[in-house]
């Protein structure tokens, strides 16, 4: 099979389809964009939906401030708070966000300090604990210490919180855990990122997410793409077969969409 792959290859006639079948894959690539660039997008037509020129937006992993320079964009007379755990990250934040709030913290449902798993090579993947490091190459990990906190000890219980974009490679679960008060109290949006391959690794079901976002906090659940078509919100059932190839959904109070039934 490889010498005949190999004959293909060296063949005057694979010489002339060569550039065709690339720029074919680079077609592709345009028509069905990665799925992290789609949610991306997702995102920022959610922001732009939604969000009001002074909306506060609480971005929870904030990285390098990509997402927040489209939250400041999109709201930019709003009050809006960025959570960073990674300490040169934060600092950087802060410089070039003199405008945002900025806390050096990884969020958790309990204060204190705790090891947090940075990826040196992979910044993006670095979380409180180790995830599943599925980009292709050897995840070059350090354990540092970071100081722990709860979103309801960061945000002035007279903030009315719009939006909120939790990225936190597993740990979303314990964040909105130590946010309850505020969730419960602002009622915002929430994206958010949950997959098998890091909230997996923190002992979180799916089941677990919806029975925390529909039961205890009142919102409904489905993906961006779902709420931005007006499809109806995810049953029990539907988003924990969605959690298995979805990594990226929204949480939303009920009378930010029309249709409240189920979907099942």
């Amino acid at each position: 099979m490889i010498g005949m792959k190999q004959r293909i290859k060296n063949s005057p006639l694979y010489r002339v389809i060569r550039p065709v079948m690339f720029h074919a894959r680079r077609f592709k690539r345009w028509l069905r964009p990665p799925r992290g660039v789609r949610y991306d997008t997702q995102m920022f037509q959610v922001m732009a939906q939604s969000l009001r020129p002074d909306s506060v937006c609480v971005d929870v992993g904030a990285s390098v401030g990509d997402i927040l320079k489209r939250i400041q964009a999109a709201a930019p007379e709003g009050r809006h708070f960025a959570i960073e755990a990674l300490p040169h990250l934060a600092e950087a934040l802060e410089s070039n966000f003199p405008n945002v709030r900025v806390f050096a913290c990884a969020l958790s449902d309990c204060t204190g300090r705790a090891p947090f798993h940075f990826v040196r090579n992979r910044s993006a993947f670095s979380g409180l604990r180790r995830r599943t490091y599925d980009f292709g190459y050897p995840a070059e990990v350090e354990e540092i210490r970071v100081q722990t906190k709860r979103l309801d000890d960061l945000i002035p219980q007279d903030v009315q919180v719009d939006f909120i974009k939790m990225d936190i490679e597993g740990g979303e679960y314990h964040a909105m855990l130590g946010g309850a008060k505020t969730i419960l109290r602002c009622r915002p949006m929430i994206v958010f990122e949950a997959s098998v391959r890091s909230t997996g690794h923190y002992g979180v079901s799916p089941e677990m997410i919806h029975d925390l976002i529909v039961r205890d906090f009142r919102l409904k659940l489905s993906t961006m793409e779902r709420w931005l078509s007006d499809e109806l919100p995810f049953s029990r059932e539907a988003f924990a077969a969605a959690y298995q190839k979805d990594f990226y959904f929204i949480a939303y109070p009920p009378e930010r969409r029309r249709r409240m039934t189920a979907h099942t």
